[in-house]
């Protein structure tokens, strides 16, 4: 039983929550109730989580020792040895191949961005996860690659402004994490060999980069809401989702830069309440102003 809780751990259920991208194409086309669309972007869903989860695994075997030097993640399975490593790899495979079967079922075009967002995970693992700023692009990137399958599964134009924002969105997170991360060692004057690519950053040079990420995000998002796409399809209602997506920026900076968080983006989205409350009423009126205003 340990072993197979030291699996289910390893695999990160609580980051399939990144997944959800996968249905911003079908919220925002109108598809949401019909049920071939709706059936195709769940097996979408489940085919990235089993990505994801491959590679977590894979991730974790290729930064074991990094990991032991960790105050907090020596903890993990593989890393504490709950888990083996051959058998790591070996479910790590198998939740690659799975997922990419599924990707096969859901059409060509949808197993080509899978196999990239695949290739670009390891492309990190073995090669990016060291490289200053293309670490942070990288991981960046798999958030616009869920975000263009999502359109991609149920065949629907992808937004440019989607892809914007959410490339925008995701550079701020993975920038504010890498801050965290980076924080907390210098206050615990601890080492950087949990982490060798916190070494070519300063806390300082990181807060900069989330400062335009941040500003470029709210921009390009207003530009969405007022853009004559968006105002064709849905008038100006959309401007009434504004004030939710500013709330969320500065509640998270309030959670970064006074309580200490942000170094699990997802932790903090499943456990604020502030944040879950807003990115409720945001996703509310996204709804009524797609599906009940026409």
């Amino acid at each position: 039983m340990k072993l197979i809780g030291g699996i289910l751990k390893s695999i990160r259920p609580h980051q399939w929550i990144k997944n959800l991208f996968l249905f911003a194409g079908i919220v925002f086309s109108g598809q949401f109730f019909h049920p071939d669309a709706f059936v195709r972007s769940i097996a979408g869903f489940i085919a990235f989580c089993a990505l994801a989860s491959g590679t977590y695994l894979l991730n974790d075997v290729v930064d074991i020792e990094s990991d032991r030097a960790h105050p907090d993640k020596k903890n993990r399975p593989i890393a504490s040895g709950i888990v083996p490593v051959g058998l790591s790899v070996a479910v790590g495979i198998a939740l690659l191949f799975g997922g990419l079967a599924i990707s096969f079922g859901l059409g060509s075009r949808f197993l080509a961005i899978s196999a990239g967002y695949v290739f670009l995970q390891l492309l990190y693992i073995f090669l990016l996860k060291n490289q200053p700023v293309l670490d942070i692009l990288a991981v960046s990137a798999g958030f616009v690659i869920r975000a263009a399958a999502g359109g991609i599964v149920i065949d629907v134009p992808i937004s440019s402004w989607l892809l914007v924002c959410t490339s925008l969105l995701a550079l701020f997170l993975v920038t504010e994490k890498r801050r965290q991360e980076l924080a907390r060692i210098e206050i615990e004057n601890g080492e950087l060999q949990s982490r060798p690519s916190l070494r070519n950053y300063s806390v300082g040079f990181l807060d900069n980069m989330a400062m335009i990420e941040i500003a470029a995000t709210m921009v390009a998002y207003m530009l969405y809401v007022f853009s004559v796409e968006t105002r064709a399809k849905f008038g100006y209602g959309m401007g009434a989702t504004i004030p939710f997506v500013f709330y969320g920026f500065f509640r998270y900076l309030w959670l970064v830069h006074i309580k200490g968080k942000g170094e699990a983006p997802t932790k903090i989205f499943l456990t604020d309440i502030s944040s879950i409350i807003n990115l409720f009423f945001w996703g509310f009126t996204v709804f009524i102003i797609v599906y009940l205003t026409k």
